[in-house]
């Protein structure tokens, strides 16, 4: 485990209450999703993505875990979580490097604060621009563009902080 996910990790767990209905935007292979999973037994997670070929990995490795009882991937867009899951289902919504990944960025963090109940959170993991602008092609947003994005769908900001190395890390509360 880096450094990086070691911040992460840390960031996450002690944020995300056992027992929490959890959801991971932009999921992925599912580093989060499985994170979750494993150390909050208690939680119900759902991941959500837009790439199939990724959902049917981490389709497989649920069920080798066993994990695929309480713990489920779907296909859906960050931008069309609130019509696909309805509103009001989740306490925490995280993200960990899909944010410069999604196609319309404003438009999904509006769907992720619909689908939060009222007092739900909003975790945010990033690649700091000034550790790759060019990582995998896709651009990248500083913590003030974040955090600009995040009060402008609806929410009140937390905290959000740079960490090294490389990763902002921003927590947010509707």
């Amino acid at each position: 485990m880096t450094a990086a996910d070691r911040s992460i990790r840390k960031f996450l767990l002690e944020r995300i209450p056992d027992g929490s209905a959890a959801l991971d935007v932009g999921c992925g292979n599912g580093w989060a999703t499985l994170l979750i999973s494993r150390e909050r037994p208690r939680c119900v997670v759902h991941g959500a993505d837009s790439d199939a070929a990724a959902l049917r990995r981490l389709s497989q490795k649920l069920r080798r875990l066993w994990k695929h009882r309480t713990t489920r991937c779907y296909l859906c867009s960050a931008e069309k979580l609130a019509g696909f899951f309805g509103t009001r289902q989740y306490d925490v919504a995280v993200s960990v490097h899909a944010l410069h990944h999604y196609e319309k960025p404003y438009e999904a963090l509006q769907n992720v604060q619909r689908v939060l109940r009222p007092g739900g959170r909003l975790l945010i993991a990033e690649f700091d621009p000034f550790y790759g602008e060019t990582l995998d092609d896709c651009p990248r947003f500083s913590v003030e563009k974040i955090t600009w994005l995040c009060k402008d769908a609806g929410f009140r900001l937390v905290s959000a902080v740079r960490k090294r190395p490389g990763i902002l890390l921003v927590d947010a509360s509707i």
